[in-house]
């Protein structure tokens, strides 16, 4: 399911070890994501992971991803997680330099989208409170709009995904699958509308040659009485 406005990007983290490599801790994550029923589309919830020294695209940049544990937000946002636990841990360099370029790639395809907090929308410590608003503030306005290398990333994928565009295929984009069958129910419903138009066009053109059949009927006999009135009258000389 892709979003139709995005108007923030929310900041969460993993609470797994900063520690981990990218496979260990996306195993783990998304692992967790489907028990928890957040994976509705078998991929992680979140759109980016940033680890110590790594980043994993998490889907695809235009999709709704279950991670706020709030849906109007999910509808409107995007989500970056940092890897570990911020209650005790702090961002790597690599981390706060990943997350500045995200941002700045977000800002530049999205020119109004704002930062939240995880615990900005939920009752939660996340994303750690040892990342805090005026980190975050201070991240997105030195996010710099330039380079565009994981959207272009984002864009790849979702590319080859789509490559058999209208087959269905193990291997092709779930969402995308969804995306296409709701365009099919819209033209679906399109065609009744259309039909029901035609239906009632016709009917009320039936109505027309009615009226106007029974108005030509009328016409016929005023004239027939005004005939016999002219007649009678010469009669009556």
């Amino acid at each position: 399911m892709n979003r139709l406005l995005t108007t923030e990007y929310f900041l969460h983290h993993s609470v797994t070890p900063q520690s981990w490599d990218k496979r260990k801790t996306v195993d783990l994550i998304l692992a967790s994501h489907k028990q928890r029923g957040l994976a509705y589309d078998n991929r992680i919830s979140y759109h980016f992971l940033v680890g110590k020294d790594w980043v994993h695209v998490c889907r695809p940049l235009e999709t709704v991803g279950y991670h706020a544990g709030s849906w109007p937000h999910n509808l409107v946002s995007v989500a970056i997680c940092l890897v570990g636990n911020f209650n005790v841990d702090k961002p790597t360099k690599y981390q706060v330099d990943k997350t500045i370029e995200l941002i700045g790639q977000l800002r530049a395809k999205y020119p109004n989208i704002k930062p939240k907090l995880h615990r900005d929308v939920r009752a939660t410590a996340c994303p750690g409170l040892n990342i805090t608003t005026e980190i975050v503030n201070e991240w997105h306005n030195h996010g710099k709009i330039n380079n565009m290398t994981e959207i272009q990333k984002l864009q790849e994928e979702v590319r080859k995904l789509n490559f058999e565009i209208g087959v269905i295929t193990p291997e092709r984009d779930a969402v995308t699958a969804l995306y296409d069958q709701s365009i099919k129910n819209h033209r679906e419903d399109i065609k009744e509308k259309e039909l029901n138009y035609t239906r009632w066009q016709n009917e009320i053109n039936g109505r027309k040659q009615a009226e106007a059949k029974l108005q030509s009927c009328m016409t016929g006999e005023a004239t027939k009485y005004d005939t016999l009135k002219a007649a009678l009258f010469n009669l009556l000389k």
